[in-house]
């Protein structure tokens, strides 16, 4: 992969990771392969993922989650996602 298109990729996941108050991910991480992070990894977009970040009550009641578990899920599968992305371009 050239240079200034890995340069570009990484600018991206940095912004994603701003987008979604992440880190960077320096490892990749596990999730509950039957959990919501798993199901938003597996049915999900970046930019899903990000819009799920504000959803309302209503949409985290399906899974019965607090607020503070559902975005950490969502951060989660952001985290995987972009670990994923990263060990791509890296290869």
């Amino acid at each position: 992969m050239e240079q200034s298109t890995q340069y570009k990729i990484n600018s991206m996941i940095k912004i994603i990771a701003k987008q979604a108050d992440i880190a960077v991910p320096t490892e990749r991480i596990n999730i509950d392969n039957d959990g919501f992070a798993a199901a938003c990894y597996n049915s999900n977009t970046i930019e899903d993922m990000l819009e799920a970040l504000s959803m309302d009550a209503k949409d985290r009641s399906q899974w019965e989650l607090t607020p503070s578990a559902w975005r950490e899920n969502i951060r989660d599968a952001l985290s995987l996602m972009l670990w994923d992305i990263v060990e791509e371009i890296n290869d």
